[in-house]
């Protein structure tokens, strides 16, 4: 080893614009303030770049590269590259602003960044609200409120490995509450957050009893989780890369979430469309074998016994892994590997009997080899002497998920076998559907109405997005985006039926009428009138902050920083109606038709607009 570079807090590998590509946060000695540093050879010379200063934090989430700097008081700003070299400002709805210490960048794999900030950091009621954005990752949409959090910085939010666009979120159903604790309910997303909706419980235990509750006609009756901020190991998910479809949860079946050790195990095998419940009390859980085996160990007491399945949960074999009958293992975690291909697993736990070992730390190996004797077969040609089934994640009625029909190998349920080598395609093939309401979702400053799956309304105080001119005309935003990942073709357009176009200046220049343009035109008296009451926060508006999101801002009452907005609002109706009154004469003078809503990128159907 040699010393590359000093003072640094932590180094990330990105991939632009070679793999030797290194980004480091750095301490500066002299203004004690944090640069980011990149090298392209590895430190191998002194070739180093200051990328950025005054930065908080950065972090690499898929494609991007996205630095945290400070901006003033507690506020930051968000800076995204996609070349590790030019830095764009994240855009955020007006009223929004990114608390220095309180946002937290989720995973994604889908093209798109997630991203979640503190709403109340008041310790037992943390909340927060959840953003995401575009596909250039710059323009940020809001996509769910109260997404449960802890003072930690750590997400009630994942994402399903394996399959995209299907994620798991908690909410808080009573942010404003103080005097209670929490009170939190799931939610499942088949399109990669745009909407959302409760998890459908299960009709019966895995007793065959009724639940409390009935959820085919009880509206708060539903399935919950408990989720990422109450795991004693992060890496513990609900799904695993190689377990196609199949995921296991410890909640219960009701109004919201009940306390740990009041919850049961629950598993799917279907990507999350139903559950079943597969055993009584909170378990850890554990795949391996390509999803041939699940294995469960009982998380609410120490044990000796611990259970397995080779059927995909629908039966379980007891296993007493302690030989002394009077000694229990308090199991504190299951170790395999982390893609669940291996048949052997490590318990660690703690001795709980009355010799002189209790209470000491515990290692046991488990080998299940010895049990699986037959070697699994994959035939192609004969997918009735296959071990292997192909499996399609039928979430929506036409069997898509993102646009497209993806078509997985998964071990078909009850063949006990093993894999003698690693399958190393799952995903087969893919076919591409027609585009739905499913595959979109809202443009920059619009939200869905009713919280979770309602339309996408322009949001209070916004500005409708527009897009370039075109052909002597530009178009207003729908409201709706097609999602990033989505590979959907022809079908509905939401994100170009009903567009608005409007007259350009300039006879097909590169950009419609810009606000200030409108002001300028119609908007100078507005602007004598009102400009002493908007100043002071219109300074802060220009300069791109953005405030903390709250339902008030989302929805705000009436502010003397809305005069401003309200000058734009009346200047683009009165510029767009003179505007229009004059492309009526002028077609009637030279006979010629309106023109259409055309798209400029021949490889793309769906980027007319701004925010896509």
């Amino acid at each position: 080893f040699t010393k590359a570079i000093e003072n640094v807090e932590k180094c990330l590998f990105f991939d632009y614009p070679n793999k030797n590509t290194i980004f480091c946060l750095q301490k500066n000695q002299f203004t004690k303030k944090n640069v980011v540093l990149r090298s392209i050879d590895n430190f191998d010379t002194h070739d180093k770049k200051v990328i950025q200063e005054n930065v908080i934090n950065y972090f690499v989430v898929s494609k991007y590269l996205v630095t945290a700097v400070e901006y003033r008081d507690d506020q930051a700003k968000l800076f995204i590259s996609t070349d590790g070299e030019l830095f764009e400002e994240a855009q955020f709805p007006p009223n929004f602003k990114v608390p220095d210490t309180g946002f937290t960048i989720l995973e994604s794999k889908t093209g798109k960044i997630f991203m979640d900030i503190f709403t109340r950091q008041t310790l037992g009621s943390e909340h927060g609200y959840l953003f995401m954005s575009s596909n250039n990752g710059t323009r940020f949409s809001p996509c769910l409120q109260n997404t449960n959090r802890n003072s930690y910085g750590y997400v009630d939010f994942e994402k399903m490995i394996g399959i995209p666009g299907i994620a798991m979120a908690n909410v808080v159903a009573n942010p404003d509450s103080y005097e209670r604790s929490k009170m939190i309910q799931t939610l499942m997303s088949f399109n990669d957050g745009s909407t959302w909706d409760y998890v459908k419980a299960p009709s019966e235990d895995s007793y065959g009893k009724k639940f409390d509750c009935d959820p085919d006609r009880d509206e708060d009756c539903h399935l919950h989780f408990h989720s990422y901020t109450e795991r004693r190991e992060p890496r513990n998910y609900f799904s695993s890369e190689t377990a196609i479809g199949m995921m296991v949860g410890i909640g219960n079946v009701g109004k919201s979430l009940e306390k740990y050790k009041d919850s049961d195990t629950f598993l799917t095998r279907d990507a999350g469309k139903t559950w079943v419940e597969i055993h009584k009390d909170a378990h850890l859980y554990e795949f391996g074998d390509y999803g041939g085996i699940l294995l469960l160990v009982n998380d609410e007491v120490p044990t000796n016994f611990l259970e397995f399945s080779v059927d995909q949960g629908n039966t379980f074999t007891k296993y007493q892994f302690v030989e002394q009958k009077d000694r229990k293992v308090r199991v504190k975690d299951i170790l395999t590997v982390p893609d669940g291909t291996s048949l052997k697993f490590l318990l660690i736990g703690t001795i709980v009997d009355n010799s002189n070992d209790s209470g000491s730390e515990i290692m046991i190996y488990l080998d299940f080899a010895p049990i699986k004797t037959k070697k699994c077969v994959i035939n192609h040609q004969n997918p009735e002497k296959s071990d292997f089934e192909l499996w399609s994640p039928s979430i929506t009625d036409n069997g898509c998920l993102l646009g497209e029909k993806i078509e997985f190998y998964r071990r078909k349920a009850g063949n006990d076998c093993y894999m003698a080598e690693k399958f190393k395609d799952p995903e087969f093939k893919a076919t591409s559907c027609s585009c739905t309401e499913m595959d979109y979702e809202c443009d920059y400053n619009f939200i869905r109405s009713k919280g979770y799956n309602g339309t996408c309304e322009l949001i209070r105080g916004a500005v409708t997005p527009v897009s370039q001119c075109m052909n002597g005309r530009y178009y207003e935003s729908t409201g709706y985006r097609l999602i990033p990942s989505s590979k959907c073709i022809n079908g509905v357009r939401l994100d170009v039926e009903g567009a608005k176009s409007h007259y350009c200046t300039g006879g097909g220049s590169s950009s419609s009428l810009s606000s200030g343009t409108k002001i300028v035109i119609v908007g100078i008296p507005l602007i004598a009138a009102g400009f002493f009451l908007y100043h002071y926060k219109a300074q802060n508006w220009r300069q791109g902050a953005i405030r903390l999101p709250t339902d008030e801002t989302l929805n705000p009452r009436f502010d003397l920083s809305m005069v401003g907005e309200a000058i734009i609002v009346i200047a683009n109706k009165v510029v767009d109606k003179i505007m229009n009154l004059y492309d009526f004469v002028r077609n009637i003078i030279i006979r010629r038709h309106d023109y259409a809503p055309l798209n400029y990128n021949t490889n793309s159907e769906h980027n007319i607009f701004v925010g896509n």
